[in-house]
């Protein structure tokens, strides 16, 4: 249930329409408010203060349709800005970027701010009435809510000044890149919460143990729960999971990582024993998972290797040939590397508050993950010395600074397919250059000597 709520619930906050609507909603509690303040004997001192006070109608009823009119204006062109930018992120830096510029919320504060402060005025101008001729009705001006709403115009004035710096800086290469390289340190870090220590290599002798505890008739005798309709995978509860198996006395294997596109009929997960599968069990299983139409950084922090990783196969493209952005993608996938297996790994068995395996659940392969990273940069950088330095230089740098053998294998792999590519495509004297740095990164981890001063993380 918990999944579901949050994955709800970042969904509201990637629209364009939740946070402006909320502040909407707060301009009417305002408005209402303000008038309220301005009625009978509350607050009647303020209205001796001579800029607050407005003794005409007419003129306030100037003021408001001014104000209001002004905003829906600027509201305008504010969205006109937005859409200007998405289409520029779309095409520029990729797709899949677009959902983290409708994630910000200062351009979700900047629409609601103005739409909040055009209805504003709309429900305190309708409060505003002339005296008629026979006397019957008196003369009401809110000063006190008209005063507001003036205030309301020169802080939307700043707000204005503060979206077009905002979308100057936001659509800069150095501004996304940082941007998602912060949402994948954050994210890494609530996955994975622990540190782990320097003689921690492989799997713990609990985690061995757990292992050995597993059916060796798991894969014949388990039932398989299928898709029932295809969508991405986006976050598994695995709590959830834990309690349905102990509840039926099941073991659950879930062989799928968020982000995995699963097609209709095909396995979600596997039930063992089979016998024991019911149709209410597998409600209670399907329902521990959420899907959407496309991929999100909830769990899946595959995605923004890959956000990262795409801008700079962008960047290397023809059509833009920008390789300093590619290096500081490198940079920042680097980084991600680094704090990643600095991490202490979750184990792929979970057991009940009995001590009894409920859950197998798949993990990260930091090889995978490498050659998933490195391997699209290396094919399209095999023709640019400058990005295959840095991917060399980078490896050395990861291979110094960490001593998990799976990554420094995987890290090797790539150096020897750097090389092998820059051989078939570089002029001598540049392919000499790449072969020291391809010696440096595959030496021995005692003999490294990172280049430090060349990449910074």
């Amino acid at each position: 249930m918990r999944s579901k709520l949050v994955s709800t619930w970042d969904a509201l906050l990637a629209s364009y329409w939740f946070l402006p609507g909320v502040m909407t909603l707060g301009s009417v509690l305002l408005a209402a408010l303000m008038v309220w303040f301005d009625t009978g004997d509350k607050l009647t001192w303020l209205r001796d203060i001579p800029f607050i006070s407005l003794s005409q109608p007419d003129g306030a009823r100037s003021l408001l349709s001014t104000i209001s009119g002004s905003m829906i204006g600027v509201a305008g062109v504010a969205f006109s800005i937005t859409m200007v930018v998405l289409t520029l992120t779309s095409g520029q830096y990729g797709p899949r970027l677009v959902g983290n510029f409708m994630r910000d919320r200062g351009n979700q504060f900047v629409l609601g701010s103005f739409i909040g402060t055009f209805i504003y005025c709309l429900l305190v101008l309708r409060t505003i009435r002339s005296a008629d001729e026979s006397g019957a009705l008196t003369s009401f001006v809110p000063h006190l809510a008209v005063t507001f709403s003036v205030l309301l115009a020169a802080f939307n004035l700043g707000v204005f000044i503060y979206f077009i710096h905002h979308t100057a800086e936001s659509i800069q290469a150095s501004t996304i890149i940082t941007n998602i390289a912060k949402s994948l340190e954050d994210l890494i870090k609530k996955i994975y919460p622990e540190e782990r220590f320097s003689h921690e290599r492989g799997p713990s002798d609990e985690a061995l143990n757990i292992a050995t505890s597993v059916p060796d008739s798991f894969d014949e005798e388990a039932q398989s729960v299928p898709m029932e309709h295809s969508s991405y995978l986006q976050t598994v509860g695995v709590q959830r999971l834990v309690a349905a198996a102990k509840e039926h006395g099941v073991i659950v294997r879930v062989p799928h990582r968020p982000g995995t596109f699963l097609v209709e009929r095909r396995p979600l997960l596997l039930v063992w024993p089979k016998e024991r599968l019911t149709d209410e069990l597998a409600g209670k299983l399907r329902g521990a998972f959420t899907f959407g139409p496309r991929r999100t950084p909830l769990q899946d922090f595959d995605f923004l290797f890959d956000q990262l990783t795409e801008v700079a196969l962008r960047a290397l493209s023809p059509g833009i040939n920008d390789p300093v952005t590619a290096i500081e993608c490198i940079n920042r996938i680097g980084e991600g590397f680094n704090l990643f297996v600095s991490r202490k790994p979750h184990s792929p068995y979970f057991l009940d508050d009995e001590e009894k395996l409920r859950l197998i659940y798949t993990q990260v392969d930091i090889k995978d993950l490498v050659q998933n990273t490195f391997g699209p940069l290396r094919r399209f950088s095999g023709d640019n010395m400058m990005v295959s330095l840095h991917l060399l230089q980078t490896i050395t740098v990861l291979r110094a600074l960490n001593d998990h053998p799976r990554l420094s294998d995987a890290l090797v792999e790539q150096a020897d397919l750097i090389l092998e590519v820059a051989s078939d495509v570089l002029i001598e004297a540049d392919l000499e250059e790449v072969s020291r740095a391809h010696r440096q990164a595959t030496s021995r981890r005692d003999a490294l000597d990172p280049p430090i001063q060349k990449v910074g993380f």
